[in-house]
């Protein structure tokens, strides 16, 4: 009976640790990144934001040639955006996007994309601006601790740089990678972006309380653990 406990609590143990594990280990890390699942004129895993939603049409079209389809349509200066949740593992990252623009101003926001993090940063690719077809937006994301990414956003403008225009996107991914992005590709390392605003940034590790309850958590499953692989073993 108690080698019996002990297989059952080493195959709790393994399925907790394995699970973060697995649950990252898919290609694209984005829900829906190909844009094909929806209903009713809406993405699947997708909502949409507008600093001003009279002045913004928000679409999505899905067709088996073409694949699917995010538009943002902004009658007037405004910034919007296509979003989704998303928190990564310490990691490395390509963000990557297709997108085209029409109409939008030549000096503005344009369509681009972006990672939102915990303390308020916005990390934004290359822009599109004026009127431009189909290219590929993206930038490299190093990941340095858990929750700190918290959104994928599709815009069109960004604050403080509102746009007009129309702007598609198509083949969402965010793609973990196994070395850093060679020298002159655009990069953002969080680590190093909270060193130098460090001041003006909140502080999510700095919770003593939060920190405790993890260590004493991974201490109580690493020690269930040790306790199964002895019981096994004798």
């Amino acid at each position: 009976m108690r080698r019996f406990i002990a297989v059952v609590a080493l195959l709790l143990c393994a399925s907790w640790l394995c699970k973060p594990i697995c649950a990252f280990a898919q290609t694209n890390l984005v829900k829906n990144g190909d844009l094909a699942s929806g209903f009713d004129g809406a993405p699947a895993d997708w909502y949409a934001l507008s600093s001003d939603k009279k002045l913004t049409k928000f679409s999505w079209s899905y067709t088996p040639a073409g694949g699917g389809v995010l538009s943002i349509a902004n009658n007037s200066r405004t910034f919007s955006s296509w979003h989704q949740a998303l928190m990564l593992r310490p990691g490395i990252y390509q963000v990557t996007a297709e997108a085209r623009v029409e109409g939008a101003m030549p000096a503005e926001g344009g369509a681009n994309i972006a990672i939102s993090t915990y303390d308020g940063i916005q990390l934004i690719s290359n822009h599109l601006q004026g009127t431009t077809d189909w290219r590929t937006i993206s930038f490299f994301l190093v990941e340095d601790r858990w929750g700190d990414t918290t959104e994928l956003l599709c815009q069109l403008g960004v604050g403080g740089y509102p746009d007009t225009g129309r702007a598609s996107f198509l083949n969402v991914k965010v793609l973990q990678v196994e070395s850093m992005p060679p020298p002159g590709v655009v990069r953002f390392d969080l680590r190093a972006i909270r060193g130098a605003y460090k001041d003006q940034l909140h502080r999510p590790d700095e919770n003593v309380a939060v920190r405790a309850v993890g260590i004493a958590c991974g201490i109580v499953l690493l020690g269930l653990l040790g306790w199964a692989l002895a019981e096994i073993s004798r």
